[in-house]
């Protein structure tokens, strides 16, 4: 397929209203979330003095993700799928709210971050999957790479500013991150209710309970090996980048570095993850994802390593999370499009959620564990653990032979 041909295909993907108007309320959400997930765990340390404590609000938002994201997906296939992700946005919109409301009261505890934190993760497990299966009925199989690949330079705009944004409005006042999460979330409300084209319940051509739903889904995953094999090393992945980001997080904070700057760490992320979605609806369809896969694998293992020595260093950080997170959305837009085109519509909810699920079931103990780590063991030891941990997952991916054969998506024959 020629640029040509690629570049009509993105701009009609942008002439479809109902695509807009979906990415745009998401993406202001997006970046607002992505300030107060930066300042939660300031706040807790401001609030308690304690980076273990910080931990555990960390933890409670992952744990709500890993407990509901199957429960989610099964009930997604179910419901109304417009109906779930509005539903879902008003709802965090109410929780963030509450936290600006308890601190205006001077009432604003630990214990009120923590079920935040946990209830918002779970509304976002339900909105994932709808998002996901709505993206699927939006726009056709051939524009997926291109949508999911918008999707991924949306999370990475949102790091992009969100960090340092979130840092300097914590700066002025800890609660206007907060307060612009909590708008947000009013915004994708608005985006989610103007999107025109039918997004009620699936068509469903076997009636069957919740768990054999679940059972499904996860059957379903499991007798894909490669998508099975890469959610599996994607939890060690996982684990391992997401408490050496928040263990650098707290460091950094601990030793009086500036949380505006802090958010810098976010913002290289972002850029990394902006550029990599540029060019990853192209790359996917000329080098197979399973040779993507592996070469991500060596590039974080590298870049993450370097990072552990130079841990008091923020523009050493801020310069490798750039360049460790540059292949991550060329990636996922492969992995993601593949894995949408070969799953029928029915199961979208579960699938996505079953492979959520697989990826991230050992987050919740990530920030729990940085946070202790960082308070008892100190920076190196808890960041070189985590960087032994990170070792196994390239290993694994260069030595399994249905991760190296994924085919180009040209090749794949879409589900109904």
């Amino acid at each position: 397929m020629t640029t040509t041909e690629e570049a009509k295909k993105t701009d009609a993907l942008w002439r479809n209203g109902d695509y807009v108007r979906l990415v745009t309320g998401e993406t202001i959400s997006k970046l607002g979330s992505s300030m107060a997930a930066f300042v939660l765990p300031l706040m807790t340390l401001a609030l308690t003095g304690s980076a273990a404590k910080a931990g555990v609000v960390g933890g409670a938002s992952t744990l709500a993700t890993v407990l509901f994201s199957l429960l989610a997906g099964a009930l997604v296939d179910r419901w109304h799928r417009k109906l779930v992700m509005i539903t879902s946005s008003a709802v965090r919109a109410l929780l963030w709210s509450s936290i600006v409301i308890a601190q205006t009261l001077h009432r604003l505890s630990l214990a009120q971050l923590v079920v935040v934190g946990f209830l918002s993760s779970t509304m976002a497990s339900f909105f994932g999957p709808a998002e996901g299966a709505a993206i699927r009925k939006v726009v056709r199989t051939e524009q997926l790479p291109a949508a999911l690949s918008v999707n991924q330079g949306r999370q990475a705009a949102a790091n992009l500013a969100g960090g340092p944004l979130g840092g300097v409005l914590f700066g002025i006042n800890q609660m206007f991150p907060f307060t612009a999460n909590a708008l947000s979330f009013f915004a994708s409300v608005v985006g989610v209710a103007s999107v025109r084209h039918p997004l009620g319940k699936p068509e469903r051509k076997v009636r069957e309970s919740v768990i054999v739903s679940i059972r499904t889904g996860l059957r379903f995953v499991w007798s894909q090996p490669a998508i099975r094999d890469i959610c599996a090393t994607a939890a060690i992945i996982n684990f391992a980048l997401t408490g050496f980001d928040f263990t650098i997080i707290l460091h950094l904070k601990r030793n009086g570095v500036p949380a505006a700057l802090i958010g810098f760490i976010g913002t290289a992320s972002g850029a990394g993850i902006v550029l990599g979605a540029m060019i990853a609806p192209r790359v996917p369809k000329r080098i197979p994802t399973g040779t993507i896969c592996v070469a991500l694998g060596w590039v974080l293992l590298v870049a993450y390593s370097v990072m552990d020595v130079f841990r008091n260093s923020l523009p050493v950080q801020v310069t490798l999370v750039f360049f460790g997170l540059l292949m991550v959305p060329i990636l996922n837009a492969g992995l993601q499009a593949y894995s949408f085109a070969i799953t029928p519509d029915e199961l979208q909810g579960r699938v996505r959620s079953a492979i959520s699920f697989m990826a991230g079931i050992l987050t919740p103990f990530t920030a729990f564990l940085g946070g202790l780590g960082l308070e008892y063991l100190g920076a190196f030891t808890t960041l070189s653990i985590l960087v032994v941990i990170l070792a196994t997952s390239p290993v694994l991916l260069t030595m399994n032979k249905h991760v190296r054969s994924i085919p180009l998506l040209s090749e794949v024959e879409p589900a109904e």
